[in-house]
């Protein structure tokens, strides 16, 4: 498999896990709507703020896992290199 062919997979399951998030919002948000009194506008806006919420913590999470591997990366490679002094 082609590189940019695995970047695509992971790129759509990602889309498919915030599209699966924001769809199963849609369940509890009419009790959410009637307990705390919103109006349709509210609860549009309410389900933005949590799919930017969730999207921001998807990429941060992201960004962490590449640092982590990145720092395991060195890690690994330093030991390398300096073993075959």
């Amino acid at each position: 498999m082609d590189s940019r062919h695995g970047f695509l997979l992971l790129l759509g399951a990602v889309q498919m896990t915030l599209i699966f998030t924001l769809a199963s919002l849609a369940v509890p948000l009419p009790r959410i709507g009637a307990e705390f009194r919103l109006d349709r506008a509210e609860l549009i806006l309410l389900s933005a703020a949590y799919g930017l919420a969730f999207a921001g913590l998807l990429l941060l999470g992201g960004d962490a896992v590449s640092l982590a591997a990145a720092a395991v990366l060195f890690t690994v490679l330093a030991t390398v290199t300096s073993r075959t002094r």
